[in-house]
């Protein structure tokens, strides 16, 4: 005697549950992922801040002083006046004179110009085929903060910057231990984090001085 097997296919509270299912598992790898996402781009910054800051000394080797915070110290041209100190890194350690560029490995799409503002002339000989005046960002694509340490009491021109587009004032930072500049006679850097808060480099700032 031969048995007739229907074929059944799923109802639609089986398949709202497999749904239910693919979401929920679906949710908890997101959430798994986000920290380990969050974690490989601060590392990444790290890696920037301290290319950078090997940029910086084999420059200081060359010229015996580091970039100055505001570019109107090297030419007699203007900027908009924000993000002024990594601006001014740009320029000098991308100035091909000199056996330079200083950059080391400066990938191209951390250059960028989220303010928009150019010069009449290059204020030096840099690689860079037009007049705008770059910064470097982090991996948050918010602009690395450069202070020269003779600027550090009197920042000026220096302490404003562009945070997810908002302008926001700045300063260096002291050590709450001893009340001294870090860095007291470099410069200082650092990347607001993965928080985006300016914390001046403390706190969830990535900076170059820890």
């Amino acid at each position: 005697m031969l048995y007739r097997i229907k074929n059944r296919g799923f109802t639609l509270l089986e398949l709202l549950l497999v749904l239910a299912i693919i979401s929920f598992l679906a949710t908890v790898l997101a959430v798994g992922l986000l920290p380990a996402k969050g974690k490989a781009k601060e590392q990444a910054t790290r890696a920037l801040i301290y290319n950078i800051r090997s940029s910086l000394e084999a420059y200081y080797a060359v010229y015996g002083d580091y970039p100055p915070t505001d570019l109107s110290d090297l030419y007699m041209g203007t900027s908009n006046g924000v993000n002024n100190g990594i601006e001014s890194v740009v320029a000098c350690l991308s100035d091909q004179n000199k056996g330079g560029p200083f950059l080391l490995e400066i990938k191209e799409d951390k250059y960028t110009n989220l303010d928009g503002d150019s010069t009449a002339t290059p204020p030096t000989n840099w690689w860079f085929g037009d007049t705008q005046l770059r910064e470097i960002v982090d991996e948050f694509r918010n602009p690395i903060v450069y202070f020269h340490s003779r600027d550090y009491d009197n920042p000026g021109k220096g302490s404003e910057y562009s945070f997810r587009k908002i302008g926001e004032a700045i300063s260096p930072q002291m050590s709450p231990k001893t009340s001294v500049y870090f860095s007291p006679f470099s410069f200082q850097l650092w990347s607001i984090g993965i928080d985006e808060q300016n914390n001046n480099g403390l706190n969830n700032d990535i900076n170059s001085w820890n």
